[in-house]
């Protein structure tokens, strides 16, 4: 049903932020950026960015993914 679809997503979708932090935390800002990028993608709602930078774990997108603030204010 549409219910599940949409836990289902979200639960990918904090899984790619969850990936991008562990990433960040190895120096691996690339494949962070990969993760963010994809998670971004499969955003649940508006209010991606901010679970991203600051409802799960104070994280500076702009450090990680700069180059998403052109790609929002394109749209």
């Amino acid at each position: 049903t549409a219910i599940n679809s949409a836990i289902d997503l979200e639960m990918s979708w904090l899984n790619y932020v969850l990936l991008g932090k562990v990433y960040e935390m190895k120096g691996e800002n690339r494949l962070a950026a990969d993760s963010y990028i994809t998670a971004f993608n499969l955003r649940p709602g508006e209010d991606t960015l901010y679970w991203i930078e600051n409802g799960v774990f104070q994280t500076s997108v702009n450090r990680v993914v700069p180059y998403l603030d052109n790609f929002l204010s394109s749209e």
